[in-house]
C-alpha cells in the first residue's frame, strides 16, 4: 500500500517597486496604518494630497511593495534626501513600513526591509528607521541587521 502525502505549497513573496497601479491599495493600507498609529489627528487626511505625496515617493524616492500570488500584501517607503545639517550626507529616511495583519509573521516584512536596506546601501550614506511603540518588530531585529540606536522619537498631541 502506498501512502500519498499532501504537499503544502507556500507561495513566495516578491518585492517590487511600487507603481501608480498600487496607489488606491496603498492609500487604503495607509488609512489602516493611520488607525494603528492611534492619534487624535490621523496621519493621512485628504486623499488627493496623499495621492500626490505617494506619487512623488514612487517617482523620486523609494517605495516598495510586497506581493504574494500577484496581490499586494505590504509596503515600505522612504525619502532619499540630503541630511538637514550636512547636505553631503545622503539619507534614506523610512516613512512607513506596513504589512497587512493577516500576512504578519511571515516573510513579507523582512523581505521589504531587506530590499529597502539594499537600496539604501546603494543610494545613501545613512538609512534611518523608526518603529512605532506598538510595532510587532523588535528593536533587536533592527539592531542585528547593522543599525544602531541613535535617537528615540516622542509625540505630543497639542490639538
Amino acid at each position: 500500500m502506498q501512502i500519498q502525502t499532501e504537499e503544502h505549497f507556500i507561495s513566495s513573496v516578491e518585492i517590487r517597486i511600487a507603481t501608480t497601479n498600487d496607489l488606491d491599495w496603498a492609500l487604503q493600507q495607509l488609512q489602516l496604518f493611520s488607525a494603528f498609529y492611534k492619534t487624535k489627528n490621523p496621519l493621512f487626511g485628504k486623499d488627493e494630497y496623499a495621492k500626490e505625496f505617494l506619487l512623488n515617493l514612487m517617482t523620486n524616492h523609494v517605495f516598495l511593495v510586497a506581493e504574494q500570488d500577484s496581490l499586494p500584501i505590504g509596503l515600505i517607503a522612504g525619502l532619499l534626501t540630503p541630511h538637514f545639517f550636512n547636505p553631503e550626507t545622503k539619507v534614506l529616511a523610512e516613512l512607513f513600513w506596513w504589512v497587512q495583519e493577516e500576512h504578519r509573521g511571515g516573510r513579507a516584512g523582512y523581505l521589504l526591509f531587506k530590499e529597502f536596506v539594499e537600496i539604501g546601501k546603494q543610494k545613501a550614506d545613512w538609512i534611518t528607521v523608526a518603529l512605532e511603540a506598538d510595532s510587532p518588530v523588535s528593536d533587536e531585529a533592527i539592531l542585528k541587521r547593522g543599525f544602531t540606536l541613535k535617537e528615540k522619537n516622542f509625540l505630543m498631541e497639542t490639538h
